[in-house]
């Protein structure tokens, strides 16, 4: 997709994947938990640190934060830098979101400033890494003054089900997973943390700030490493979790009684997520896909509904405003 073609599909999609943070009443494609969906972690978790340890890092984390030399690098972080978004004229956004083409430099342009962070000469060591869904431990609580503190984001485990090692498989595009992850719960994650942490121009100052992309920066070597390896995307035969096979039909079952299982299209372009679902015997409406490139971020049914063979799949390229 063109430049131009990825700023005029943003206009159109607005807020891209916060519906999968949303109440299950808002959510878009929200997907069934399954019993084994697993976030590796590669590296210690916050809520796992031995209590000295963790003040250890929290004095180190804030005396590099306070340090004038670092008033620079702390800039960096803003709007304009690349690797964050535009403002969508709303307050809550912030801008944390960035639109499609800028994907792949919001897990890269991250993962680099965490690890200049984790270089600074105070603090010299690897960063732990904070879920949402984990407890805040009380030093980062307590940091700064009553406008400046975080409070525990109430974001749940099933939000981050797109992005666990179960579903990465089946998000081929990078630039798609960004998009959404950015858009989606992390956008939420800051706002909800409130705070310093709700502002572009402003979280990095919070020591929270660190641990939480922390995992994000998981998130997105777990993607590394599941691609590393991968064929270019097929649906599967089975899906990870309960061995659900994607065509239902015994043997010598007629074909106008034939089901399907709807295939996972969130990611794939409009002309492959068409040739996906004909590949398994489905029809498709498609709304607000003007390109041939342009992304799927949602779907009707829902990846893994069981429907008669021949049915119609919604597929769209927009998402409904979580404001």
């Amino acid at each position: 997709m063109s430049p131009m073609d990825r700023r005029a599909f943003l206009s159109a999609t607005a807020i891209a994947g916060v519906a999968a943070t949303l109440p299950p009443e808002l959510t878009h494609a929200m997907l069934p938990p399954p019993p084994d969906v697993t976030f590796p972690r590669n590296r210690t978790r916050l809520v796992d640190m031995p209590a000295a340890d963790m003040q250890r890092l929290f004095n180190d984390m804030v005396a590099v934060l306070r340090s004038p030399p670092n008033a620079g690098y702390l800039s960096e972080h803003k709007i304009t830098n690349g690797a964050h978004g535009v403002n969508l004229d709303h307050p809550l956004a912030q801008a944390f979101g960035v639109p499609p083409g800028k994907g792949r430099a919001f897990f890269t342009w991250h993962r680099d400033y965490l690890h200049r962070f984790e270089g600074q000469r105070m603090l010299k060591r690897a960063l732990p890494s904070w879920a949402p869904w984990e407890t805040i431990p009380q030093p980062f609580l307590d940091f700064g003054d009553a406008s400046q503190r975080v409070v525990q984001p109430a974001i749940s485990r099933a939000a981050f089900i797109p992005y666990s090692l179960e579903m990465l498989q089946y998000r081929p595009d990078l630039d798609a997973l960004g998009v959404e992850l950015s858009y989606g719960a992390h956008l939420w994650t800051h706002i909800q943390c409130h705070g310093l942490m709700s502002k572009v121009e402003t979280a990095q100052l919070h020591p929270l700030f660190y641990p939480w992309h922390s995992f994000v920066d998981e998130i997105f070597a777990t993607w590394e490493g599941i691609t590393k390896f991968r064929t270019p995307y097929q649906p599967p035969n089975s899906w990870p979790w309960g061995k659900m096979p994607r065509l239902v039909n015994p043997p010598g079952t007629p074909a106008n009684a034939q089901r399907a299982h709807v295939p996972f299209l969130l990611g794939l372009n409009r002309d492959r997520a068409k040739q996906v679902l004909a590949e398994g015997g489905l029809h498709w409406a498609e709304h607000a896909l003007p390109h041939a490139d342009t992304y799927v971020l949602r779907q009707d049914p829902l990846p893994f509904t069981d429907v008669p063979r021949g049915s119609n799949v919604n597929i769209f390229g927009d998402l409904p405003s979580p404001f």
